[in-house]
This record gives C-alpha cells, structure tokens and sequence, in this order.
C-alpha cells in the first residue's frame, strides 16, 4: 500500500513537472474541495528605457567597473579616492577616502602643478659644483661643494660631464673636501597620514 501511494505519488509530480496534456479536474478527495485550476498567463515584463545618465553617473559608473574589474590590483591593497569638481565643489566620486594611507606619488601631481604655477614651464632644475677655494699646480685648495637642485633628469652621464668640467679647469684632485649640499631641502615634518618608518 506504502509502495502504491508513493509511486502514484511520483507519477503525479512528474505529470505535473512535465506539463501534463490531460484537462485538469475537480479533486475528488474529501479533504480537498478547491479545483485545480492553469496558472495565469504571464505578462511579458516590458523594461523601461532610463533617463540618460549625467556625466557624474557615468564617471562614477566607469570607477566602479575599474574597481572591480577582474584584472583589478585593488583587490590586493588599499584605495582612498576622492574625486571634486574643483568649480562647484561638488564630490563626483567617493571610495574609502577616510582610509589613513600614505600618499605616496599622488603628492607628485600636487608638486608638478605648484612647480608650473609658480615658477613656469621653462624653469630649470640646476646641480650645481661651488668651491672655496682656488685651483693651483692640478690641485683645487679647498672644499668642492656639490649643491643639488632636485633635478630628477639627473643621471649618472651628467655626473661623469660634470668630472670632465673640472678636469677641463686643470683638477686632478681635491685637497679639501666634497661635500653634498642639500640646503634646498627643508627639514619640516610629514602631515597627517604618515608612517613613523618614513624617512624625511
């Protein structure tokens, strides 16, 4: 009996998973008197075309896909990013820009703006080789001073130019010192934000 009632039990849901072609009837038991009745026809769901989107959707649009975008390196580290429309001060785009992180190159961009803004495109960044002394018998008799500029176009041709110039004034050797002159750069500490292993 177990057996019979299961089986018929089985046939019925799969008759009714498999969409059954046999007209649907009044159950007959006592316990259930609701007929069955066909689901109602579904209506198509029509999607409604959206407003165009303002260029500060699609740019918060466009971050959002870089952030998780499957090549993505922000998955493996930190971002803080604070995007302002500098004229209405309006945020466009905010993620994680309470976070405390280093700035690190970031500050180069407010460095290069500064840098054009006060002192010009055409500005030149100069190393510089100074002395107190004077130059006699191949010798220079004194302290040779190399005064650095923040050249970061610097390379180590520019320093093996700068031999041949003394070489040029008849230096063979230094009976003073060399010393590295760093006096352009200040001794101010780090803003908020940064780390106590950062060197100033």
């Amino acid at each position: 009996m177990k057996k019979t009632l299961l089986f018929a039990l089985a046939a019925c849901l799969l008759l009714a998973a498999c969409g059954s072609s046999r007209r649907s009837v009044q159950s007959s038991t006592p316990y259930d008197k609701t007929p069955v009745r066909p689901l109602p026809t579904m209506t198509p769901v029509v999607e409604k075309k959206s407003a165009p989107k303002t260029p500060e959707q699609l740019l918060a649009a466009r971050l959002d896909s870089l952030l998780v975008a499957e090549d993505s390196l922000l998955g493996e580290t930190q971002l803080g990013l604070h995007v302002v429309d500098l004229t209405t001060g309006l945020v466009l785009y905010a993620c994680g820009e309470h976070q405390r992180m280093r700035p690190a190159s970031t500050e180069k961009v407010v460095t290069a703006i500064a840098a054009l803004q006060l002192l010009g495109p055409s500005y030149t960044l100069n190393t510089q080789l100074l002395t107190t002394g004077a130059v006699s018998g191949g010798a220079l008799q004194g302290d040779l001073y190399i005064k650095g500029g923040m050249d970061p176009l610097l390379t180590v041709a520019d320093v093996n130019a700068m031999v041949q110039q003394l070489k040029a004034l008849g230096i063979k050797r230094i009976t003073g010192k060399l010393v590295a002159d760093a006096s352009f750069k200040d001794n101010d500490e780090y803003g908020w934000g940064g780390c106590w292993d950062d060197k100033n």
